[in-house]
């Protein structure tokens, strides 16, 4: 850690901490095509990252919003119905990601009942996502049918007079039939391609 990468974590208004060193990490092996510790000096020491920008806009009950944190990935046991089932993280691990992804794209992420909501997306307009970890067979198809209807009832209740876009987030492209679904209601998908974000719309 030098003074050039504590700026880079001041323009995302993080601390050189533990969570701000992995927060630097994640920047080895991205889209800026940084390979080691040593090419992430060099890149902190050529290029300048503007500063964040606060937000002019509140929403409805947004002092309840925190920032979306690192979360747990590592397996929990659960009693059901008698028996031990390890549950993975899975939509940790898919939340983890977009909030790495968020970070360095001088955007907030914020969280409450809701996955993730992002502020700024474009001009006027705020993305509130769900995620999921399946979008196939029976229990995907299930899972995107209730992202459907949590998107629409956290926006009603969270953020009702204010300029909010839907999106669901998976880790794979769905497939047709699905983009068709949320298409259909106005709502964007968002998927993972390696360490890329894709989707009907760019973050």
């Amino acid at each position: 850690m030098n003074g050039r990468t504590r700026g880079l974590l001041r323009s995302i208004d993080m601390k050189p901490d533990a969570e701000g060193i992995v927060s630097l990490s994640k920047l080895i092996g991205t889209p800026y095509d940084i390979k080691d510790a040593f090419e992430l000096d060099v890149y902190a020491y050529s290029e300048t990252l503007p500063k964040l920008k606060p937000h002019t806009h509140t929403l409805a009950s947004s002092k309840s919003f925190s920032d979306v944190g690192l979360k747990s990935e590592i397996n929990s046991t659960a009693q059901i119905a008698a028996k031990k089932t390890v549950i993975t993280k899975q939509l940790n691990k898919l939340i983890n990601r977009l909030r790495d992804y968020i970070l360095w794209r001088q955007k907030t992420l914020k969280q409450s009942k809701f996955d993730a909501l992002v502020f700024g997306w474009k001009k006027g307009r705020d993305l509130l996502i769900e995620a999921k970890t399946s979008s196939e067979g029976t229990s995907g198809r299930a899972q995107v049918r209730q992202a459907i209807g949590q998107l629409y009832d956290y926006r009603f209740t969270y953020m009702p007079k204010n300029n909010v876009d839907l999106a669901v987030l998976l880790p794979k492209e769905p497939s047709l039939n699905v983009r068709q679904l949320l298409s259909s209601l106005g709502i964007e998908v968002l998927w993972f391609k390696g360490k890329g974000l894709k989707g009907t719309i760019q973050l």
